[in-house]
Formats: C-alpha cells, sequence, structure tokens
C-alpha cells in the first residue's frame, strides 16, 4: 500500500509549508504520522486532513471521518500519549513553545499528564452516540458544527 504513505506524507508537507514548521519538526510529524499504536487510537492522518483541507469547502466531512475513525479504534494508552508528548516536543521545540503566551514557558510534563487526563473524558464524549427507538444517531454535539 504505497498510497497511504505517501498521502500522509503530502499532508505533513503541505501542513509544513502552511505554517512555517521546521525539517526537524516535519521529520517528527512524519515519524508520528506513521506511529501503528498511534494510528490505531488517534488517526493523526484524519487530522492532518481536517487541517490542510481546502478552504472554500466545509470541514465537517473530514472531521466526521476522523471522529469515525477514532471511535472504531481502541483508546491511545497512556505510554502512546507519553510517546506523542516527546517526539512533539524533541523534534518541535520551538513549535512547541510557541504554544505558549507571551514567552510563558510550556511545561512539557504538565502538558502530558494534562492530555492523559482530558484525553478519555474528551473521547468518550465526541464517541457518544444517541440511541432513540432502536436507532443510532450521530452525536448530537458533532452535528451542531
Amino acid at each position: 500500500m504505497m498510497i497511504l504513505p505517501l498521502t500522509v506524507f503530502a499532508f505533513v508537507a503541505a501542513f509544513a509549508a502552511a505554517y512555517n514548521i521546521t525539517r526537524e519538526c516535519t521529520s517528527a510529524l512524519i515519524g508520528i504520522a506513521f506511529n501503528q499504536e498511534l494510528n490505531a487510537c488517534l488517526n493523526p492522518a484524519g487530522i492532518l486532513a481536517i487541517i490542510t483541507g481546502n478552504s472554500s469547502t466545509s470541514a465537517l466531512p473530514a472531521f466526521d471521518r476522523w471522529v469515525s475513525n477514532v471511535c472504531a479504534g481502541p483508546m491511545c494508552s497512556n505510554a502512546t500519549i507519553d510517546a506523542l508528548v516527546a517526539n512533539l516536543t524533541a523534534g518541535c521545540p520551538n513549535e512547541v513553545q510557541a504554544l505558549g503566551e507571551d514567552g510563558i514557558q510550556v511545561n512539557l510534563t504538565s502538558l502530558a499528564d494534562s492530555i492523559k487526563r482530558v484525553y478519555p473524558v474528551m473521547r468518550q464524549a465526541m464517541c457518544l452516540k444517541v440511541y432513540v427507538y432502536g436507532s443510532t444517531l450521530p452525536n448530537p454535539c458533532l452535528l451542531a458544527w
């Protein structure tokens, strides 16, 4: 399957060009995109499809595909989240620090801990289905977008 790697590489390259990301960070993002455990639980290629999508069309179809894929897969383990944060911070130190406001340094340990605390709840809410008279409807919170 050569199409998926080329597609992911193209998405990462487009993202890097659009947001002026360093070569080291681009390499880290490509490594993250090809991490099997992360692909199973978070579908990073789907996130890149949302971010790099066509600005003249709605991002909702790409977001819906990403949600469906994430909800069909397993939850990310704490070890997978730690590896994600470690790879991002090692490969993208300037980009991660730019997330801080007015020179405030991003505490990377705190960032990983926060993600591990919030992720299960956010995933559960995102994957919520509404059951009405035997039918499964999409999450009403996501329909509001």
